[in-house]
């Protein structure tokens, strides 16, 4: 038999104990940390669950045009990190807070529960959240420690629903775990939401949680300036593009005039001819032209296949002048350029960066391949064509380029074709730069440092076996003749090259037409070691 005395005194001990016990856990609690239980009735959240469930269905439904719904990333999903989320007033990506995107604002439901924690003074008037993001927890699903962004406001309200779920807080190698109850509302503040880390622990069941927040001034105001950026921009892209549709009305009016007076004084001028297209030579040998001499298959073409990579390492960037030449006959928007022999493309933003379009070609696949990615920014195009056999009609470009071709031609013959291949191509008109190496290497001119005896050389390339630049790969595409240098740790390939005295080029191309009055010289020059 106890007494009441006894139960009475028993009780108390109880009591004490255990509220001894509580107060000795939430003195480990971070600073700032504030747990509110039965903020909202059972019947209150199964109708907010309800609710909830039905937006998640609507704006799931919406996809990417609604971006107040994010799914779980596949990556995430494998190993059940992450949550569905809806976002209402503000949105937040990564953990950083997009104020740009126009997302929905928080509907009644949640409207109501923000009353409900400005009524119970869990938050004040001046703290009322804007936002909110609804976090729907499947078991197994858990969140990494993170600081909450510091675009929002502190601080900020998390309300548990569905089932009691564990969080923890970490910082400086110490940690406390939570029970959060269902309808309870944790408020974070001070060192809590700056200082110590908080991570949802893998769910045992379903839960919902509502984190109410509010976002600075600071990111307020940088979304209306971003805004009233994005919305300048907009309208001056829209103003560009409306003067570039006008330029190229002009332009096509330009340009059939041109052509027009063109029909008209071409016809004055050839009466007496049975054609008004520029006669080159007649090469009617198309298998001689076909045909590639064993010396430029061995000491050209398979020496740029296996040089590619490093080739492109130190030749990036257009000679100053070939340059100038590109970007004044690519000034002109929608003119049509050939790049012939483009090598690694190195020619392609001059080119192209005034609106020009371009077309390259060259016989070295692997620099074509770099080509092709270096310049996939701008309309220059690339295939795979022989200089002495193009693949285009006749007259259907507005200038040619044809750099440092030339003196990899092994035959008489075969510089004629090449430059004749590219007169053809070229409009009545048209403009064409042909530049090839020069015999005279001058001191402070030329940055070869070589010294031709002869007009037909072998010129040694050393292809480092090191370095960045340096790839196993590179060893299928050797030629036979390849050598090893132990001393510079190098491959020595040998390069054919023809090289050219002064007037050679003059001389070449009058051979290459049937008559000095169908075309015109502009310049001569020697540059960078070529004519």
């Amino acid at each position: 038999h106890i007494s009441d005395t006894t139960r009475l005194v028993v009780g108390t001990a109880l009591v004490v104990g255990a509220f001894a016990v509580w107060i000795r856990r939430r003195k480990r609690w971070p600073k700032g940390l504030h747990l509110f239980e039965n903020v909202l009735t059972q019947t209150e959240a199964e109708e907010l669950i309800n609710s909830l469930e039905m937006h998640a269905q609507r704006l799931e439904k919406a996809g990417r045009k609604n971006r107040s719904y994010s799914r779980i990333p596949p990556a995430f999903a494998e190993r059940s990190q992450s949550r569905i989320m809806l976002q209402f007033g503000a949105y937040a990506n990564a953990n950083r807070v997009q104020a740009t995107e126009r997302i929905e604002q928080m509907p009644k439901e949640l409207q109501q529960v923000a009353d409900v924690l400005v009524k119970r003074n869990i938050l004040s008037q001046d703290q009322r959240p804007d936002s909110c993001c609804v976090n729907m927890y499947e078991p197994q699903n858990w969140l990494p420690a993170h600081i909450d962004s510091l675009a929002f406001n502190r601080p900020f309200v998390t309300v548990s629903l569905g089932s009691e779920q564990n969080v923890s807080f970490e910082s400086d190698y110490k940690s406390v775990t939570l029970a959060l109850p269902v309808c309870s509302a944790l408020r974070v503040d001070g060192e809590a939401a700056n200082v110590w880390r908080h991570a949802v622990l893998p769910a045992t069941a379903r839960r919902i949680s509502l984190t109410f927040r509010q976002l600075s001034q600071g990111a307020i105001n940088q979304a209306d300036a971003t805004r009233r950026d994005t919305l300048l921009r907009r309208e001056a892209k829209a103003a560009a593009k409306r003067a570039e549709r006008a330029l190229k009305r002009k332009f096509k009016a330009e340009q059939k005039k041109i052509m027009q007076q063109q029909v008209t004084n071409t016809n004055s001028s050839i009466k007496n001819r049975s054609s008004r297209s520029t006669p080159l030579i007649d090469h009617n040998n198309q298998e001689k032209r076909r045909s590639v001499p064993n010396i430029e298959s061995e000491h050209v073409w398979k020496v740029y296949e296996a040089i590619a990579p490093m080739w492109h390492g130190t030749r990036y960037k257009a000679w100053p002048k070939v340059a100038e030449f590109a970007q004044s006959v690519g000034s002109i928007e929608g003119s049509i350029v050939c790049d012939v022999g483009c090598g690694n493309g190195k020619n392609a933003f001059p080119l192209c960066q005034g609106g020009a379009v371009a077309l390259a070609c060259d016989i070295s696949l692997r620099l074509l391949e770099i080509a092709k990615r270096e310049a996939s920014s701008v309309y220059y195009d690339c295939m795979a064509a022989d200089a002495v056999y193009l693949p285009f009609r006749d007259e259907c470009f507005d200038a040619c380029l044809n750099i440092a071709v030339l003196h990899h031609m092994s035959t008489p013959t075969r510089r004629i074709f090449l430059v004749a291949e590219t007169l053809r191509i070229l409009k009545p008109g048209g403009r064409c730069l042909f530049y090839a190496w020069a015999r005279d290497q001058r001191e402070n001119e030329a940055r070869s440092g070589h010294r031709f005896a002869a007009p037909d050389v072998l010129v040694p390339f050393h292809l480092r076996q090191h370095g960045n630049d340096w790839d196993d790969s590179n060893l299928k595409y050797l030629p036979e003749h390849a050598e090893r240098d132990d001393a510079k740790n190098a491959l020595v390939l040998q390069r054919y090259c023809h090289v050219y005295d002064e007037g050679d080029l003059q001389e070449l191309v009058l051979q290459a037409v049937p008559s000095p009055d169908h075309i015109r010289f502009d310049e001569a020059y020697y540059d960078q070691g070529n004519w």
